[in-house]
């Protein structure tokens, strides 16, 4: 019975170490594949990543990394990341970064970095510590060339800047309303014009300011515009200033459109033309004053173009050359009237003033 106990307490034994054996074997196999995961991640990612030990000097690059700074891993492993990538001038911000992250802080950041040909690049930064039990072990550094998305964006500013000074200084004011024909934008002029801060009208639609007999034909108009997708050109609309004065605007815009071509709104300006129409109102009363008189004057007046032809004649003219209508005097021309005396013949040519009487003789002409 003994030699039966003693033989199972072996295999139990040799069990146990088997058993044990196979778990080593299990967690090696599996942080095998682990460190293959890590080290797939580490060299596909589209970034340039940096490892580096607790005083900055490089462990490891990935693929990325090279291929962003140019240097091959031979060149760079065992160097000072800040020493090879950092500009002359930038070599205290870096090593200030460095030591921020030797004391465990994690940085974001954008800033400037040399490449091995000397061209520089703007970079979006990524620090961090590794830390194991509670101790730094290991830095790393994650590197993104963001120079073109750089340049984009100051190319956009500028653009903005520009749209701005244009707007400033613009006479008419420039606005922006969404699909719903709310505005999202209005420059300062609208302030000269209607009496609003540009935020007062943030919101609002241009209706809103309109007349209220003359909004409803504008929206009419409007909405054909939209549903065309159509710019806006040449509308003229009456307004309403904070005071409650009367405005007329020349309203011309275009659609903004998204990648699908989906409205998104409109972008355009008004002109002030109050005054013009004013004018315009007023020539054609005054126009309408001098036709009235033309027409009904019992002194007989003519009206000849810069060539002398005959172009008007009122109707007491008329009854003196013994004609019923314009048509049948339009072959006359002033400067070929032989009743018409030399010097004031010259006179007319050169476009002065002449006064002149004599005696007309219809059969000359």
């Amino acid at each position: 019975m003994q030699d039966e106990k003693d033989i199972f307490d072996n295999f139990e034994k040799e069990m146990h170490v088997s058993s044990q054996q196979n778990v080593s074997v299990n967690l090696e196999k599996k942080l095998q594949i682990e460190r293959a995961y890590v080290d797939q991640l580490f060299e596909s990612a589209l970034e340039g990543i940096v490892l580096a030990d607790k005083q900055g000097h490089v462990l490891r690059i990935n693929s990325e990394f090279v291929r962003l700074f140019g240097y091959t891993k031979e060149e760079i492993v065992g160097q000072h990341i800040d020493q090879l990538v950092a500009p002359s001038d930038a070599q205290d911000q870096a090593l200030f970064i460095t030591q921020r992250t030797i004391r465990g802080e994690k940085l974001r950041l954008e800033t400037v970095r040399r490449r091995k040909d000397g061209r520089l690049i703007t970079v979006s930064v990524l620090t961090s510590p590794i830390i194991v039990d509670g101790k730094l072990e290991a830095l790393y550094g994650i590197y993104r060339d963001i120079s073109e998305q750089k340049k984009m964006i100051d190319v956009l500013k500028n653009s903005e800047e520009r749209f701005q000074d244009v707007a400033l200084s613009s006479a008419d004011w420039i606005w922006e309303v969404d699909k719903e024909g709310k505005y999202t934008f209005a420059s300062g002029r609208v302030k000269q014009i209607l009496g609003y801060e540009p935020e007062e009208i943030i919101g609002k639609s241009p209706f809103d300011l309109m007349t209220p007999e003359d909004a409803p034909r504008v929206r009419e108009i409007f909405m054909q515009i939209v549903q065309q997708k159509k710019p806006i050109a040449d509308l003229e609309n009456w307004n309403l200033t904070k005071e409650g004065k009367k405005v007329l605007l020349l309203t011309n815009g275009v659609p903004i459109l998204n990648d699908n071509g989906e409205i998104l709104g409109y972008r355009g300006m008004d002109k002030d033309i109050t005054d013009k129409k004013w004018a315009e109102e007023s020539l054609k009363k005054s126009e309408e004053h001098f036709r009235n008189i033309f027409k009904e004057s019992p002194i007989g007046i003519e009206l000849y173009n810069s060539a002398g032809n005959l172009i008007d004649s009122n109707k007491a003219s008329l009854e003196i050359f013994g004609i019923q209508t314009i048509e049948e005097s339009n072959r006359l021309n002033l400067f070929q009237n032989p009743n018409l005396p030399e010097e004031t013949r010259n006179k007319l040519i050169r476009s002065e003033i002449a006064r002149y009487e004599t005696l007309y003789d219809f059969e000359r002409i």
